[in-house]
C-alpha cells in the first residue's frame, strides 16, 4: 500500500520512480506533487544523529530557550534556529510527543476503543486540544417531537448518562496542559440553561471564556421553532496565558457540511480553532475522545497536527 500524500492528505497516491540515490517517490493524484518516505521528516539530509533531533525536540516541547536546547543537544545556537523552523513547518509525525502511558492507540488514525479508556491511558497534563462532543438525549428529550421517526439514527447510538459526561470532562481536566484548550459542543437547551450538572462537585481548573454558533445551512428538526444551529464552548485553564492568533474567527461561523455521522461537525471552523491555538505549536497533539465521524481528525490533518481519538461504534 502506498503511503499518503505529506501536503494535503490524500491516500489518491502512485509511486513515480526512484530519486539517484535509489529511494522510492511517489506521486500524489490529488495535489500532483512528488514525494519520498523521507521528505517531511525534519532529518531528511541532516548531519546529525537522529537522536540529537529527538532531544532537541523534548526541549522545545518543555520550554528551554534556543540557547538553552542548543547547549544541551551540543549544537550552535545558529543550528538550533534552523533546526525550529524545520520542525515549525513539518508535518512529520515523527516527532509526536508520546502522552500515552501505554502504546496502544494509533496517533492520526481512527480508533475503534471506549473513549474514557483512552483519556485513561494519556499522561497527566500532557494535551493541548481536546474537543469534546458528548452523546446525550438531552434535545431529544426536551422536544419529543419526532423523536422516533426523524432521530432513528441518532436514537441509535450509545448514550451518555451525566455521570459518564462527568467523568469524561474529570479526565479531560486532568490531561490538558496549563495552557491547554477543551472545545466542548452543546445543544441550545444546555447554553440556556447551563452546565451545571455536569460540573457540580467536581473540582475543574477551566472555565469558559467564549462560545460559537455553528449555523448549519439547512433547516433541521423542531416543534416551536426549527433547529438551524450548535454551540460551541470554547474554555481554558484558569489564568492560562494568551496564545490565542486569529482574531477573524466570528461567532456566527457559517458552514455546511457532508453528514457521514448523525453528529457531523464542521471540519473548516475545527480547522481554524486548531490552528488560533496552537500556530507557535506545530507539533501539537488534538484529542478527541468521543470522535463520531471523525471530522476533527480530517481538522487536524488539514492544520498539520497530531489527533489521538477513537470512538466506541466507529473505527
Amino acid at each position: 500500500m502506498n503511503p499518503s500524500c505529506p501536503y494535503c492528505f490524500s491516500n489518491e497516491t502512485t509511486k513515480n520512480g526512484f530519486s539517484k540515490n535509489n529511494v522510492q517517490r511517489y506521486r500524489c493524484n490529488n495535489c500532483h506533487k512528488s514525494f519520498c518516505a523521507n521528505t517531511t521528516k525534519v532529518e531528511f539530509r541532516s548531519r546529525k544523529d537522529n537522536a540529537i533531533w529527538y532531544k532537541f525536540n523534548n526541549c522545545l516541547a518543555k520550554g528551554f530557550t534556543l540557547k538553552e536546547s542548543a547547549k544541551i543537544c551540543g549544537i550552535s545556537v545558529n543550528t538550533a534556529t534552523d533546526w525550529k523552523k524545520k520542525i515549525k513547518f513539518s508535518n512529520s509525525s515523527t516527532y509526536i510527543s508520546q502522552i500515552q502511558k501505554e502504546k496502544i492507540y494509533q496517533y492520526n488514525e481512527k480508533n475503534k476503543a471506549d473513549g474514557l479508556a483512552l483519556l485513561d491511558n494519556i499522561i497527566d497534563n500532557s494535551v493541548d486540544i481536546v474537543f469534546f462532543d458528548p452523546q446525550y438525549r438531552g434535545l431529544l428529550d426536551k422536544m419529543k417531537y419526532g423523536n422516533q421517526n426523524r432521530q432513528i439514527d441518532r436514537i441509535a447510538l450509545p448514550q451518555m448518562t451525566t455521570e459518564i459526561i462527568r467523568d469524561f470532562l474529570s479526565q479531560i481536566d486532568r490531561v490538558l496542559k496549563k495552557d491547554g484548550y477543551l472545545f466542548l459542543w452543546i445543544d441550545r437547551f444546555h447554553l440556556c440553561e447551563g452546565i451545571g450538572a455536569w460540573l457540580n462537585g467536581l473540582d475543574l481548573n477551566f472555565h469558559t471564556v467564549d462560545t460559537i454558533t455553528w449555523d448549519k445551512q439547512k433547516l433541521g428538526m423542531g416543534y416551536r421553532t426549527r433547529k438551524t444551529a450548535e454551540n460551541l464552548m470554547i474554555l481554558c485553564r484558569h489564568n492560562a496565558p494568551t496564545h490565542w492568533t486569529d482574531h477573524s474567527i466570528p461567532d456566527i461561523w457559517p458552514e455546511k457540511v457532508k453528514k457521514n455521522h448523525p453528529h457531523s461537525k464542521p471540519v473548516e471552523l475545527q480547522r481554524r480553532l486548531i490552528l488560533a491555538v496552537s500556530q507557535d505549536n506545530p507539533n501539537a497533539i488534538v484529542v478527541d475522545p468521543a470522535a463520531g465521524g471523525y471530522s476533527v481528525l480530517e481538522a487536524t490533518r488539514l492544520a498539520g497536527r497530531n489527533f489521538l481519538g477513537c470512538d466506541v461504534e466507529f473505527g
